[in-house]
């Protein structure tokens, strides 16, 4: 910062004398002092206004200064300069001063001009300096007899000034202003550290929230409520007590939806919960499991009390719902399962609570209990995880290719490679009956392998024809706890002859969350041999900012239900741009999944988002058409160049 000029300080050849030296002296053992108390403010100080309290109050008393204020510049409605702080006697001056920094006469005083030019601004007198017109009285009935005006600001810190007044005329000389100035830039430094340590608790309280609330309903989510039941159920163990878990689904919510809107469905179950919430009693918890299903746990309560919160569940649905102005009538129906008679864990519980839930449906009372007589674990998926270990041997599955497109350039930088199951009996079968079995059966070993393999060879042809993509394959949990996983990826690169910058894998939140050190211990080894690593769903589990900050990842992927909402939900808005931000600070590339709208798209874009996938981009393929699509696409944007 450029040093206001002063004509009348003694030059080389000249010896000031003895007084005037003792005064300098003083003045800037003053400053020293007053520098040393506010570096001590800065490292102590945990929030911005009391940063600033805490500066002024030790030019006052540290540095017997008449008074001192700290403003802000301020763009709208005006330009005015807006006190922040201020310590001294002050006796109501600032406010009335009317401080501004416009290019009018109240702009034209030291705090205007500061903040204008960006130059330390020395008022050495009240009473000779034309431009202190407009505050000349008031400074002087105050004892105010000069001042000094020192900008300050940066990227992270607000445009500003520190403003310190002295009782005696040409109060400072050059020593003294250069530390004052020393001050101003500290005090900067201080804002935009506290404002950056602000931004990151509340990303991190975002982020926290996100892991274990619903952020359309602000009720508890699946996680959550998962955790509740472990805890109840280790009660229960115990004390020998059981527990019931009820849940509830609404009946024709996609109706809703369609003749509404998805807003007005929103709306519908925002009121909803609301409704469930206040018809609950003590020891009843509740959850939004997802989309339009909910989740109440019954602490110590047995098939009679679960038949009891349902009426009262139902009766809270008695009285229509508004919606777009008009009154609906919305039911629906209730399952319940009871530990320890229906299940030894949560996962178990809300299994069968959501096929009890599902029978309720041929219930006058919309209400079921959990029999077991229709537990789809029982005839046909027990032959499906029969038949998978030979669809597996045989190469009955096969992958389908979701692209990946860069929102800057249009160009497709990446596919995610599904699992799919034509079954010859059954047809297509969904990855959900068949992924979560082969987990718990072990198949899920073979399985993967089989997929990686799939995919290094697809990979390696698409280069050859010049699709240069890198293939995303979702790991499982076994598979990141299995201490040769890292080894037998090592050896499906070596046999396909595929460099490991063609290979990401994605992985929940959940997943790495289930045992943290194997974890970070498998992502880094993988991450050694040149494979990037990406967290899937993100935002849907339990990790928080300083576990994530550990992790060797290259990519967070934004869930699908935070993209469908964000557009119409400030709130799940707020998360998207979080973790885009979160992305950035962390230097990772953030992909949203599930974008189905060119509204959507824009607005990732608009937010700084890296990648997107969805049926906007394209939908999952068989690797022969996503062959042509790709060419297709790059022949069209290569006429497109042309035509330009």
């Amino acid at each position: 910062m450029s040093k206001p000029s002063d004509p009348d300080r003694p030059g080389r050849g000249h010896r000031a004398p003895r007084a005037e030296v003792v005064r300098e002296l003083r003045r800037v053992n003053r400053a020293l002092r007053v520098l040393g108390e506010c570096n001590q403010a800065l490292v102590r100080s945990a929030a911005e206004p009391a940063l600033l309290a805490d500066v002024c109050r030790i030019l006052v008393e540290h540095g017997g200064y008449r008074m001192a204020w700290i403003g802000y510049a301020e763009t709208e409605p005006e330009k005015v300069v807006r006190p922040m702080a201020k310590a001294g006697d002050d006796d109501g001056y600032l406010d009335g001063a009317h401080i501004g920094w416009a290019d009018d006469e109240r702009g034209h005083g030291p705090s205007g001009e500061a903040i204008r030019t960006g130059v330390a601004q020395v008022n050495r007198d009240f009473r000779s300096n034309p431009s202190m017109a407009p505050w000349r009285a008031e400074a002087l009935r105050r004892g105010f007899e000069s001042s000094v005006a020192i900008p300050f600001g940066g990227d992270e810190a607000p445009r500003g000034v520190l403003c310190v007044y002295a009782a005696e005329p040409d109060a400072f000389d050059v020593a003294e202003l250069h530390l004052l100035e020393e001050l101003a830039f500290d005090v900067a430094f201080g804002i935009a550290t506290l404002r950056s340590r602000e931004a990151h608790r509340r990303a991190e309280a975002m982020v926290a929230r996100l892991a274990y609330f619903d952020t359309l309903t602000g009720l508890a989510n699946r996680t959550q409520l998962l955790e509740r039941i472990a805890r109840a159920i280790g009660e229960a163990r115990r004390t020998g007590g059981c527990l019931a878990m009820l849940t509830l689904n609404v009946n024709r919510f996609d109706d809703i939806q369609v003749g509404l809107g998805m807003r007005e469905g929103d709306d519908v179950l925002r009121q909803l919960a609301a409704r469930l919430a206040a018809a609950l009693g003590e020891g009843e918890f509740l959850a939004r499991i997802g989309g339009d299903v909910f989740g109440v746990l019954v602490e110590g309560g047995e098939a009679d009390c679960a038949r009891a919160t349902a009426e009262r569940l139902h009766a809270a649905l008695a009285e229509p719902f508004r919606a777009a102005g008009i009154l609906l009538d919305v039911q629906a129906r209730i399952g319940a399962a009871l530990y320890p008679d229906h299940g030894a864990d949560g996962e178990a519980l809300l299994l069968r609570s959501n096929i009890a839930c599902r029978e309720a449906r041929h219930s006058s009372l919309g209400l079921a209990v959990y029999s077991g007589a229709t537990d789809e674990e029982n005839p046909r998926r027990l032959a499906l995880i029969g038949e998978l270990r030979r669809a597996i041997a045989d190469g009955e599955l096969a992958l389908h290719y979701q692209p990946k497109v860069a929102l800057r350039t249009g160009r497709v930088v990446g596919v995610e490679a599904l699992v799919r199951w034509r079954h010859p009996v059954h047809g297509l079968v969904a990855p959900a009956e068949f992924i979560p079995a082969a987990e718990r059966t072990g198949l899920i070993k073979p399985l993967t392998a089989r997929v990686l393999d799939t995919a290094l060879e697809q990979s390696r042809r698409w280069a050859e024809r010049g699709i240069e993509s890198r293939v995303a394959i979702n790991i499982s949990p076994s598979s990141l706890r299995d201490p040769e996983f890292p080894a037998r990826v090592a050896e499906a690169l070596r046999k396909r002859g595929s460099g490991p910058g063609r290979l990401t894998f994605e992985l929940t939140e959940s997943t790495l969350v289930e045992d943290p050190a194997r974890s970070l211990e498998a992502l880094t080894r993988l991450r050694e041999l040149g494979i990037a690593i990406c967290i899937d769903d993100f935002g849907t589990g339990y990790s928080s900012l300083s576990y994530i900050a550990t992790l060797p990842i290259q990519g967070l992927k934004i869930d699908r239900s935070f993209v469908a909402g964000m557009l119409a939900n400030a709130s799940v808005r707020s998360v998207v741009e979080a973790t885009i931000s979160l992305a950035r600070a962390l230097q990772i590339r953030v992909v949203a999944e599930g974008v189905e709208t060119i509204e959507q798209r824009h607005a990732l874009e608009r937010l700084g988002c890296d990648e997107i996938q969805g049926y906007l981009v394209g939908v999952p393929m068989a690797a022969e058409d996503l062959e042509r699509w790709v060419l297709e696409r790059s022949a069209r944007a290569a006429e497109a160049s042309g035509e330009d």
